[in-house]
């Protein structure tokens, strides 16, 4: 589970190394076995969680992983070092792999876990801010924290935490903006492919410990084409429900078909099949996520397929993560619900929110419109500056606790020609999709993904009950009213019985258009999308948050009264 955790102290403390021992204990999966080594530069440590043999030096530490050489900024990464009186942070181009950092007069503290700090610092404060994002958009939104004296470092930056006198400095390299290169659609193929075979090129692991989670879509098909390309043949693996594989459409299905075609190694596992408890699966999804993205649904399984991965001594994991482009939009809406940044008002069913808090978030800085940005340059952006460090970032916090993972698509040289290409070629990936099909179109796109989604989960009764019993807590809390969490259970228990008349499980006509044609009629004005939060998914959003607040208090006490 690679983590990593720095504490300085400005005095001299005590018993810092048996307490350094127990956070990185305590904030690892209760279900494998982990390790740790700690490094002393004076009055700072750094703490290695699960890092061994992945830096050859013990006063720094990479996660993922980094393209040429041990100085170059570019890839997929979170780099810490303590050396000579300074702590040194750095992250690459998206923020892909979340450092947290805390100080105050007398103790500075930087992890990849909010709750190493929190453990480490003996306090928690709630943000509330963070309580109303994630109520509205199951993320926690990049720029902020659970616990409101925690701070996320931006992407391309760099801080250096000065121990001898105390002060700080962040700088953030360069990066091109968005703009439209004027050349031939030949051209950009060539540019893109280009980008991408220089990424790959420069990327390497130990493919025998490592697995290529294989869908039916476009990204992991070509990260595999591209490494067979280069002489490797990854293992495969690809996990949903056990019924998936009746259907010929399905990732799981298209996935075997993939792997048979290349004579690849290839398991698939389920995900629905555990013998544990529900409530401590519930649990360990909190304390393994830290509760920064709702998707709880694939991690039913008690994270047996990820136990299952590291007990068969695999690592790590080569995802197909990227940016090539994002959904078609129309409006200003459209926008921000793609990137999961639509809040309050802007949801057609508000009132479901200001029913439950009067409290109103802020928006976090840097993402409105800018002068002369295009709708889909926005949207793009608000994806690589927002949607990657927090939902992708959070999404593979999650299995960085049993193994690394790798992005090779993370790339600053990708980065640059993506940026560079016309609106309708970055729309739904249109110029990498056409790249991917030339390269290879025997098996056809998977239709549907393979594992449970959302609404599985409430079509068991047990769940319901643990949701309802849990989010009855919040109407103790100061933020929620008692009537909000009561209107939420109530609409648990009549969606269970089959009574609820909710309005946005209705479909419109234009569900059923085109994305072309309605994006065509949403620009002339003729037609409004709407949104809506779904009840059952904010009662969801509702346990998260209730489960995070008593494991975070917990975490704080529990060292503190050591």
């Amino acid at each position: 589970m690679p983590d990593i955790l720095i504490c300085a102290y400005k005095n001299q403390a005590e018993n810092v190394e048996p307490l350094l021992a127990e956070v990185a204990q305590k904030i690892g999966p209760d279900n494998i076995a982990t390790n740790h080594t700690l490094y002393r530069d004076g009055m700072a440590y750094l703490v290695k969680i699960d890092l061994n043999g992945a830096s050859d030096k013990e006063n720094e530490a990479t996660l993922g992983h980094k393209f040429g050489n041990d100085s170059s900024f570019d890839g997929g990464f979170a780099y810490a070092k303590v050396d000579g009186g300074s702590v040194e942070l750095e992250t690459d181009c998206v923020a892909s792999k979340t450092l947290w950092y805390y100080w105050d007069d007398n103790k500075f503290f930087a992890s990849t876990s909010q709750r190493a700090i929190i453990m480490a610092k003996g306090s928690y404060i709630q943000n509330r801010n963070s309580v109303y994002s994630f109520l509205n958009s199951g993320i926690i939104i990049q720029g902020q924290s659970w616990d409101s004296e925690i701070k996320p470092l931006e992407k391309n930056s760099s801080f250096v935490f000065n121990t001898e006198t105390w002060t700080s400095r962040i700088s953030s390299r360069e990066e091109k903006q968005y703009y439209q290169d004027i050349i031939p659609k030949a051209k950009q193929m060539d540019a893109l492919r280009g980008a991408i075979s220089d990424a790959l090129d420069n990327f390497d692991t130990d493919y025998d410990r490592a697995v290529l989670p294989l869908s039916g879509g476009y990204d992991s098909r070509f990260l595999l084409l591209s490494l067979l390309d280069r002489g490797r043949r990854p293992q495969a693996v690809t996990w949903g429900r056990a019924e998936s594989l009746q259907d010929p459409d399905n990732d799981a299905v298209i996935a075997r078909r993939l792997a048979n075609h290349f004579n690849l190694s290839h398991s698939y596992c389920e995900t629905f099949t555990t013998d544990e408890s529900l409530e401590k699966r519930v649990i360990r999804f909190i304390r393994m996520g830290e509760g920064r993205i709702e998707n709880l649904n694939a991690y039913m399984d008690g994270f047996a397929l990820w136990k299952n991965l590291r007990d068969s001594g695999k690592t790590g994991i080569i995802r197909g993560d990227q940016f090539f482009g994002w959904s078609p939009v129309a409006t200003m809406r459209d926008v921000l619900n793609s990137c999961a940044m639509l809040s309050g008002d802007l949801y057609d069913n508000a009132e479901l929110i200001d029913e439950l808090s009067s409290y109103r978030g802020s928006a976090p800085e840097g993402c409105a419109r800018r002068k002369g940005e295009s709708l889909p340059q926005w949207r793009d952006r608000l994806y690589q500056d927002y949607m990657v460090p927090s939902f992708y970032a959070a999404l593979n916090y999650i299995k960085q606790k049993y193994v690394t993972v790798y992005t090779p698509f993370y790339s600053k040289g990708v980065q640059n020609v993506v940026r560079s290409l016309p609106d309708k070629q970055r729309t739904s990936k249109r110029l990498f999709k056409q790249i991917v099909n030339a390269r290879f179109s025997e098996i056809p796109i998977a239709k549907r993904p393979a594992n449970i989604q959302f609404s599985g989960l409430f079509s068991d009764t047990e769940f319901i009950d643990l949701v309802a019993s849990n989010i009855a807590l919040l109407k103790d809390t100061k933020f929620f009213t008692p009537a909000g969490i009561d209107a939420i259970i109530q609409h648990l228990r009549q969606s269970s019985s089959g009574t609820s008349n909710d309005s946005t499980n209705k479909k419109s006509i234009g569900s059923l258009l085109p994305p072309s044609v309605k994006s065509l009629i949403k620009r002339s004005g003729l037609y409004k999308q709407h949104y809506y939060l779904d009840p059952k998914q904010v009662a969801l959003r509702l346990l998260i948050i209730q489960l995070v607040d008593d494991t975070f208090n917990n975490d704080a006490r529990r060292l503190k009264a050591r």
